[in-house]
């Protein structure tokens, strides 16, 4: 009997079709890449005989990775730049445009980036030697609990860190 695996999927131990058609909405474009310049975990998605996601060496199945839409807005939902965006979403598609997962960036991620750059660089007066020592001032912040969202597992941590990474966001 031959084995069923989901759509777009393949034996794990089959090759990767070959490229991955990167889509930005801002701008329209895209870039085709050689898959095998990225990592293994990122170029499939593997799942084990209950469908649970592993490693291609423990699959019963993998989806080859071949298409990313990445659709980045700014603050009144307007294409732009993801260097320039307020959220930035990522859907990834398997062969015949097979849905794998979708991603997408907290809210407000313009005034995090903000944050993140002021926290890193000190002001002017941290520059000097203290003359006596400096109290601790907590961070503080302006989102609330609405704001809060699920974390996401280690897996697409790692994923989302390298793809922030990769369309310069990190």
């Amino acid at each position: 009997m031959a084995k069923q695996f989901p759509r777009g999927a393949q034996e794990p131990s089959a090759p990767h079709p070959g490229s991955i058609a990167f889509k930005y909405s801002w701008n329209q474009s895209t870039e085709i890449k050689d898959a095998s310049k990225y990592p293994e975990d990122f170029i499939f998605r593997c799942a084990d005989a209950n469908g649970e996601r592993t490693d291609r060496a423990h699959a019963a199945w993998c989806i080859p990775l071949v298409e990313v839409e990445t659709v980045s807005v700014d603050e009144n939902g307007k294409p732009v730049a993801p260097k320039e965006a307020d959220s930035v979403s990522i859907s990834e598609y398997g062969p015949g445009h097979t849905f794998i997962e979708h991603t997408q960036s907290v809210p407000h991620l313009k005034r995090q980036r903000e944050l993140d750059r002021q926290q890193r660089t000190p002001p002017p007066e941290a520059a000097k030697s203290p003359s006596s020592p400096q109290s601790f001032t907590p961070h503080r912040s302006n989102y609330t609990l609405a704001d809060y969202q699920q974390p996401l597992t280690d897996v697409q941590m790692s994923w989302w860190a390298r793809v922030k990474t990769w369309l310069g966001l990190a």
